[in-house]
């Protein structure tokens, strides 16, 4: 080795921002608890998870979510103390090293710090894209290393799942909350092997007339014991058990499946998560689920995460070009929750634009009403057609029908519903809304159609 210390210096930091890595900050923290007990002070540990950093990543690319963590260690170093360490644990984990704090004082301020520091977007090229902190505290001297680190990241969760760019304190009732989640976790692994998980769908009409144009496939988890869940109590965590892949499988099958059980010729929709385009086989994956079921390819819709935008991945503009050239229509959901390039709107040949249901709710806002209007004439002009998500009152449909929004979608249409109700609902064709009724077993509502 040399005298330098240059290799030992290697082993004991990340390569890419510089700042100790898990084996080194473990050792940094041994001594800071076993140094605290002996002089009767106390540690905190923050626990800082970026949020959205999975989408960006598996969007845009390596190389962005490379840049967005040197970025990230930039700001944390920039908010803590001299003498505070500031570690990379792996991926877009990070946390930071407090002695002789004051409990409730030095790691809030410090968080509140993070805070600030992360409220600039990151610069990525000519795309600027928002990576939040959420951050977890836990104070202590008594605590191992290891119960101070897993103290510290369940705190972090519970920030992240109140407010994004949150923060939160440990305490014992998390030890209950942390407990759930692995319950979740272990459940949905069993779920994927019993069948338990379900397609609704919700129908998508004509703005001016109520004619039905497609069906959307949504998941719901049917737990046993727990009734049923919406893909808000699972997903995430899905995403971060590495599940979502075999979720999306699934959901691609059943759906084309169903779809080809109807009467009547009415497509289907189906979301994919962002890490389906940035692996191989996404599109074969498309075509097998048609060969199988026997659907026509010109029923089937794939909806994508708004933030594919900003990708240069030839592999996601590849995957994206495949699945239309099978005949299969590309679907932009969401559009303005996140960040969008309009200029790529005809690069990626978007067939149809869903209006983010944010703007749809407060549409008698003027502000909104005129983002909404001018949305639907920009693809227009681009020859794309629109929906509006989140439709719930007769004001709101009038609003949309005035902005010559081509199709909408909500609750003043239909709730989701399941198979059965679905399969009757796609038989009766067009008609325009009227009211609603609950389906006899209570789970799901209709729209009477006439």
């Amino acid at each position: 080795m040399s005298s330098s210390g240059f290799p030992s210096h290697q082993a004991g930091h990340d390569s890419l921002t510089g700042l100790p890595n898990r084996a080194q900050f473990g050792e940094l923290l041994d001594a800071a608890l076993a140094s605290a007990r002996i002089r009767g002070t106390e540690i905190a540990v923050l626990f800082c998870d970026l949020n959205r950093f999975k989408v960006i990543n598996d969007s845009l690319g390596h190389q962005a979510g490379d840049d967005v963590l040197i970025t990230a260690a930039r700001r944390l170093r920039a908010a803590v103390r001299s003498g505070d360490t500031v570690a990379r644990l792996s991926g877009d984990e990070f946390v930071i090293l407090c002695e002789d704090v004051d409990r409730g004082r030095c790691a809030d301020d410090i968080a509140e710090r993070i805070h600030h520091n992360f409220t600039s977007p990151v610069h990525l090229g000519d795309q600027r894209v928002h990576a939040s902190c959420s951050v977890g505290i836990a104070y202590g001297s008594s605590h191992t290393a290891g119960e101070m680190l897993r103290n510290a990241d369940m705190a972090m969760y519970r920030a992240k799942r109140s407010e994004i760019g949150a923060s939160a304190v440990f305490d014992e009732a998390l030890h209950g909350w942390a407990a759930r989640r692995l319950d979740v976790e272990n459940g949905l692994r069993q779920a994927l092997r019993r069948g338990e998980l379900r397609l609704h769908y919700q129908p998508i009409v004509r703005a001016g007339d109520g004619f039905v144009e497609r069906m959307e496939a949504l998941v719901r988890w049917h737990r046993p014991g727990h009734g049923v869940l919406g893909p808000a109590e699972f997903l995430e965590i899905a995403g971060e058990a590495g599940l979502m892949p075999q979720v999306d499988r699934w959901v691609l099958r059943l759906a084309c499946a169903q779809a080809a059980q109807w009467q009547t010729p009415v497509p289907i929709a189906v979301n994919l998560s962002p890490i389906m385009f940035a692996q191989p086989g996404t599109a074969d994956l498309v075509t097998a689920a048609l060969a199988e079921s026997g659907l026509p390819a010109h029923r089937l819709a794939i909806e994508i995460p708004e933030t594919l935008l900003g990708n240069d991945r030839p592999i996601v503009t590849e995957t994206l070009k495949a699945i239309r050239a099978f005949g299969v229509e590309v679907h932009l959901d969401d559009f303005g929750a996140q960040y969008s390039s309009l200029a790529r709107l005809r690069d990626f040949k978007i067939d149809v634009l869903k209006i983010d249901r944010s703007f749809v709710a407060n549409i008698d806002d003027p502000t909104n009403r005129a983002i909404v209007r001018a949305v639907a004439g920009l693809a227009r002009s681009l020859g794309i057609r629109t929906v509006a998500e989140g439709v719930e009152t007769d004001e709101q449909l009038r609003e949309l029908q005035d902005a010559q929004c081509d199709f909408v979608q909500g609750y003043l249409i239909a709730r989701p519903m399941t198979g059965q109700w679905a399969t009757d609902f796609a038989a009766r064709g067009a008609g325009s809304v009227v009211h609603h009724q609950a389906d006899p077993a209570g789970r799901d509502r209709h729209p009477a159609i006439r």
